[in-house]
């Protein structure tokens, strides 16, 4: 690894630490043990759906309801690594593998950035070196949160506000035009009415689903008419 892809790579790892302990320290909490929450790291690998792993099980919701959610929420990854496919094009299947699966929102802004870069030297390997170091810190991070909360007493009661805020953030940054927006407040009113007729937190994924297609047609109604007038 080279002193280039460390120092691109710097402000993900400090994030991914504080953070990787907040949410090592909530799925401990809320019954998940350390080899589990080392697991979770491994194999699903997403803060935000990590949270929401830990969210969705204090509320008590089924097995089911999360991987539905977990997988509504990362479907995201899939579309991050088409777009940026090529800067593995022509190198290994295990070096494509290796890429696709460790992507992060993070790791796909910096990646993609510095590939696309006029007269960039960025290489896949420098890729995808940032995206296992990212990898490694994350799942290093909360093992360590889940050991620190299991042996020192820490009030976790706070976090339950950092994983509203973390949501909120994620939900705002998105709202690059009105279709968006129109999405994240139907999906909030659906879900609210929904759970109050039928109390099941299947509504979640119900809600976001019809909202998500309301918030896609208009999008297309309005580049029709954009147009149509042009």
């Amino acid at each position: 690894m080279s002193i280039k892809v460390f120092k691109q790579a710097l402000p993900i790892l400090v994030s991914y630490f504080a953070i990787g302990l907040a949410c090592g320290m909530v799925l401990y909490e809320v019954g998940y043990s350390v080899v589990q929450i080392l697991l979770t790291s491994l194999f699903i690998y997403s803060g935000a759906g990590q949270f929401l792993i830990a969210n969705m099980t204090s509320v008590g919701a089924g097995v089911f309801s999360i991987i539905l959610t977990i997988a509504f929420l990362n479907v995201r990854f899939i579309l991050m690594s088409l777009s940026s496919a090529q800067i593995v094009r022509g190198e290994s299947g295990w070096m494509s593998f290796l890429f696709g699966t460790t992507i992060t929102d993070e790791t796909y802004g910096v990646n993609y950035t510095l590939f696309h870069q006029e007269g960039s030297d960025w290489t896949a390997q420098d890729a995808v070196s940032v995206n296992l170091l990212s990898y490694i810190v994350w799942g290093g991070a909360t093992v360590l949160g889940a050991l620190l909360v299991s042996y020192i007493e820490i009030d976790t009661f706070i976090m339950s506000y950092g994983l509203t805020a973390l949501f909120i953030c994620m939900t705002v940054s998105h709202f690059k035009h009105k279709a968006m927006v129109l999405s994240a407040v139907l999906s909030a009113v659906l879900t609210v009415i929904l759970q109050v007729l039928f109390d099941n937190s299947m509504v979640i994924v119900i809600a976001a689903v019809i909202a998500s297609f309301i918030g896609f047609r208009y999008h297309q109604s309005v580049r029709e008419v954009g147009e149509v007038r042009e």
